[in-house]
């Protein structure tokens, strides 16, 4: 996110079958300012939470070779 590069962690469920993948991952938090989101304005900075919510659902198909 913003050119950072961080590692996390977060439980997710994966499946893999018969040629294709899905995963997925009920919200988890991070903190914005850890990827730089932050505000200059000190009105929005109070107003504005640092935690940040994310859930993910992914599906991919593989293609025949």
């Amino acid at each position: 996110m913003r050119d950072i590069e961080k590692s996390i962690s977060f439980a997710a469920k994966v499946d893999m079958a018969e040629g294709s993948l899905s995963a997925e991952a009920p919200q988890f938090v991070i903190n914005r300012q850890d990827w730089g989101i932050d505000y200059q304005n000190p009105a929005k900075e109070n107003a504005l939470s640092d935690d940040m919510g994310i859930s993910l659902n992914i599906s991919a198909k593989g293609t025949e070779s």
